[in-house]
C-alpha cells in the first residue's frame, strides 16, 4: 500500500482498516473510496457496476452515474449507451427503446424529434 507517514488520512481511492497502520491499501481497479476511509468498502466508479470493489463496465444499453449504486440500470427510451459513455440522447431523425446500445435512424424522407422512443415518432417530410 501507500505509506502514510504519521497519522495522515488515506487519500481518495484507498483505505486503512487497521488501527495504528502506517500504510493505505488501494481500492481495486474502477473503484474508489472517500478520503480518510477506515474500511475496505470501495464503491464502483461511474460507468461500472458491482459490489465490494469488484467492478465491471456497464453493458451496452446501460449506464451508471451514481457511485453509490451497485447496478447499471437500462438507459431510458430515447437514449442509448455504448457502455463507454453514459446514456446519451438520440439525435433528431433517430429513436430508441429503453436499453438501446445505438439509436435507429428514421426511414428515408422522414424525421423525428431528438429523444424519440419509437419508429412511430418518425413522420414523413413535407412533400413525401
Amino acid at each position: 500500500g501507500t505509506s502514510l507517514g504519521s497519522c495522515a488520512k488515506c487519500s481518495a481511492g484507498s483505505y486503512s482498516d487497521q488501527i495504528a497502520s502506517t500504510t493505505c491499501t488501494q481500492c481495486q481497479a474502477h473503484s474508489t473510496s472517500p478520503v480518510g476511509s477506515a474500511s475496505s468498502v470501495c464503491l464502483c466508479n461511474a460507468g461500472y457496476g458491482g459490489i465490494d470493489g469488484e467492478c465491471t463496465a456497464c453493458a451496452a444499453g446501460k449506464s451508471k452515474s451514481d457511485v453509490a449504486a451497485t447496478q447499471c440500470p437500462l438507459c431510458a427510451a430515447g437514449k442509448y449507451s455504448d457502455s463507454v459513455t453514459g446514456c446519451v440522447d438520440c439525435a433528431v431523425r433517430f429513436y430508441s427503446p429503453a436499453g438501446a446500445s445505438t439509436c435507429t435512424e428514421c426511414q428515408a424522407n422522414s424525421n423525428s424529434a431528438a429523444q424519440s422512443i419509437s419508429v412511430e415518432a418518425c413522420t414523413c417530410n413535407s412533400g413525401h
